[in-house]
């Protein structure tokens, strides 16, 4: 398989996971600790797994967290997460079968991102593979990271931020080739909307979708819209779907919607429990925690 198409699948996978679960909202929760924030934006996006990251707001004391599937086809997957005592992911560790990945994360004295050091463990196969994603800043508006796979293949992700600093636009690339884009517009310096679209090898759109959001009065996302039309091989599809949001659950309205999202909490508001009665993808995610 050549390295864009493989890259392609790759990110229509990634999108694919973000529409099942309906989770991109999570990304607009914001704190008085902008790097910090920024960071957790930016490994949600290079690891493609927004809906498993802890929230890093809760884990005052946490040392580790694991999540794992304990229900649906994906039973058995598990995440581990190392962090420091100022709630930096340190180790991200994913185990798939006998495919093991971990990542770990240094950074820069003012809290940005260094790089992450990667390795891919085989175990049926007995085998170790190793990389490095760069970060590199060309100016202060801008984030390039930067993946290589083997000697000619580079990946990369790139952010662009607006005078404020708030991420106005994020390009996904494989070889100086977009696969994909997600911009992002702001009211009242709350994200109000992102729009996203998906390329295909030759640069052609095939899916473009996005997501307005609605908050309350204490810049809480209450609610959002999704819309998305999808386009590939002759065949296009329109949807549309609307949610309500509360800390407990995302919920799907409307005629004949069934999908909700509910969580499960600790004392100390750190998730335990996710449920997902998706048709699509219906799970259970179960979440421990070891403390310092």
């Amino acid at each position: 398989m050549n390295n864009s198409l493989a890259n392609f699948r790759k990110a229509i996978y990634s999108i694919f996971l973000c529409l099942v679960f309906s989770s991109c909202f999570l990304q607009t929760q914001k704190t008085n600790d902008p790097i910090n924030d920024a960071n957790d934006i930016i490994l949600k996006k290079v690891f493609s797994e927004e809906i498993i990251f802890p929230d890093y707001k809760t884990l005052k004391n946490t040392k580790e967290v694991y999540a794992e599937y304990t229900e649906g086809s994906w039973k058995g997957r598990n995440y581990t997460f190392e962090y420091d005592k100022q709630q930096r992911l340190i180790s991200y560790k994913t185990k798939i079968n006998d495919d093991i990945d971990t990542y770990k994360i240094e950074y820069l004295e003012n809290g940005t991102i260094k790089q992450i050091d990667h390795m891919n463990e085989r175990i049926d196969f007995k085998l170790k593979s190793y990389d490095t994603i760069l970060f590199k800043r060309p100016d202060s508006l801008t984030l390039q990271v930067l993946e290589r796979f083997g000697k000619d293949h580079v990946s990369s992700y790139n952010f662009y931020y607006d005078n404020l600093h708030q991420l106005k636009e994020m390009k996904v690339k494989s070889d100086g080739k977009e696969n994909n884009n997600i911009k992002y517009y702001y009211e009242n310096k709350n994200l109000k909307k992102t729009v996203s679209t998906v390329f295909d090898v030759n640069m052609n759109t095939v899916l473009t979708y996005s997501y307005t959001y609605s908050y309350n009065n204490k810049n809480e996302v209450i609610a959002y819209l999704y819309n998305s039309i999808f386009t590939f091989e002759g065949i296009k599809k329109v949807e549309s779907s609307s949610y309500v949001v509360s800390p407990e659950e995302i919920r799907e309205i409307g005629k004949g919607k069934k999908q909700v999202i509910s969580y499960k909490y600790d004392q100390q508001g750190r998730k335990i429990l996710t449920t997902d009665t998706s048709i699509y993808f219906p799970y259970k995610m179960e979440y421990t925690y070891k403390d310092f």
